[in-house]
């Protein structure tokens, strides 16, 4: 018998009714860490984490009085101890033998933590893949909204105010604005803004900056990095829309063309606002 479950493909111990291992097989011994026969005649419970001692003694006292058989993968969340006292998870399966007029418990055991760490980053895969669906999502539902409100004839204002918002939300920024570059005397003018404070709003020639694609203010100040996208025309730059952020951070190709879309949107907002305007005046 001996040399039959030595042979075995996975770890085997056998366990008497009082809970003493009695034999294991050299597959058991490796992946617990022991000696070939270290493991007889101490209790079954030195394979698992302490905390769960007292609970097992008790439920092996249980099967001892009705034994069944117990096959492996039978969806009970073990987990086991080695010697060294690192913890792993398992399965195991259950049988009874009579050996020379004893009824033993043999028990197989399978090292489950590759499987385990699979599933885990099969499981994360699948949510990354389920939020970056519903990002796309969001990402074209805001597009669509801000398209609609476009070709719609409201205020210039309300439409730069829903920009800067869903630019906000849907690119992780704390604040964003949209400026207008004017003359010498005052050259910038927020046309709209989300999440700025009045006294931010008042800086608003030292918060721009300059209308690059990313950069990073100093340690001392409320935002560490932003992300710029000019409104041009041809010929020059008549302004900007900037995302502000409060740790530094690099902006993957994806976020900047997300940044892009919505500058583009408000230069077709202003651009069709400066036509109305044009066309009343005629």
């Amino acid at each position: 018998l001996e040399l039959v479950l030595n042979s075995a493909p996975v770890a085997i111990v056998a366990v008497n009714r009082r809970g003493e291992i009695v034999f294991a097989n050299e597959k058991l011994s490796e992946l617990f860490g022991y000696a070939h026969t270290e493991l007889v005649g101490m209790m079954l419970e030195v394979l698992m984490p302490e905390r769960f001692h007292a609970d097992h003694v008790a439920h092996r006292d249980r099967y001892a009085v009705h034994p069944h058989a117990r096959t492996m993968g039978s969806g009970m969340e073990l987990s086991a101890r080695r010697k060294d006292g690192v913890e792993f998870p398992i399965e195991a399966g259950l049988s009874q033998l009579r050996v020379d007029g004893e009824m033993l418990t043999l028990g197989s055991v399978v090292d489950v933590s590759k499987r385990r760490a699979t599933e885990e980053m099969l499981e994360r895969s699948v949510e990354e893949r389920t939020r970056e669906i519903e990002r796309r999502r969001r990402v074209a539902d805001s597009l669509r909204d801000v398209l609609d409100i476009l070709n719609s004839n409201r205020p210039l204002q309300e439409i730069l105010d829903h920009i800067t918002m869903q630019a906000s939300h849907l690119l992780g920024a704390e604040a964003s604005a949209i400026y207008q570059l004017e003359d010498d005397e005052q050259p910038l003018q927020i046309l709209a803004s989300h999440g700025l404070s009045p006294e931010e709003m008042g800086r608003a020639a030292d918060m721009a900056g300059g209308f690059v694609v990313e950069t990073a203010y100093d340690a001392n100040g409320a935002y560490r990095a932003k992300l710029a996208v000019p409104l041009a025309t041809r010929n020059d730059i008549f302004g900007g829309l900037m995302l502000y952020y409060r740790q530094p951070r690099r902006f993957t190709s994806e976020e900047i063309e997300l940044a892009v879309t919505f500058g583009e949107q408000a230069k077709l907002a202003i651009e069709n606002a400066r036509l109305r305007a044009q066309s009343a005046q005629m």
